[in-house]
């Protein structure tokens, strides 16, 4: 339950290793670090770091993330976007059911 620790230790990651195969793994990590200490500015720009990998696996859950982030702030319009772009671009994946679930 180190959030600080484990936030430290992975922009010190992505700073030695801004190459990485996991570098999106760990944008999509330090993004939920942030998510979970509800510093949504620091969260969103974790989880857009992530959209931008188009090949990433951890892409439609960025997406999931955004859309939660939009739905805590009150902008429903925004979330819906993020939720539904999930379903278009990842139909039949577990994140889309997820999204799916929150359209409703």
């Amino acid at each position: 339950r180190d959030y600080t620790g484990a936030i430290a230790a992975f922009k010190q990651f992505q700073k030695d290793y801004p190459d990485s195969t996991y570098s999106a793994n760990s944008h999509y990590w330090l993004g939920q670090l942030y998510f979970a200490k509800k510093q949504d500015k620091e969260a969103v720009k974790s989880f857009a770091a992530v959209v931008s990998y188009k090949d990433s696996n951890k892409r439609a859950d960025a997406l999931v993330k955004l859309g939660d982030i939009a739905e805590r702030n009150k902008n429903d319009a925004q979330a819906k976007k993020y939720y539904q772009q999930v379903v278009d671009e990842y139909p039949g994946s577990a994140s889309a059911k997820i999204a799916s679930s929150k359209l409703k």
